[in-house]
């Protein structure tokens, strides 16, 4: 994310690597907000979520899935 305290409000799911490769980066006090978060899921996909510096945010809403499912 880019510039100081972004904000992304995704009032869905935030898939990062569903398919394929996916990298989400919050920084600079940025927030993300969305309903279920899946991270890797399905064979082969490899996603990557960093949240790092101060006020930085990631409210997942509801359930998390990291990797583990077959097409």
């Amino acid at each position: 994310m880019i510039g100081a305290n972004p904000i992304w409000d995704n009032s869905g799911y935030l898939y990062v690597g569903r398919y394929g490769e996916g990298t989400v980066t919050i920084e600079n006090g940025g927030r993300v907000e969305n309903a279920n978060g899946y991270i890797g899921i399905y064979a082969d996909a490899v996603g990557t979520v960093t949240v790092t510096g101060t006020g930085s945010t990631w409210d997942n809403n509801d359930d998390l899935y990291v990797g583990g499912w077959d097409t």
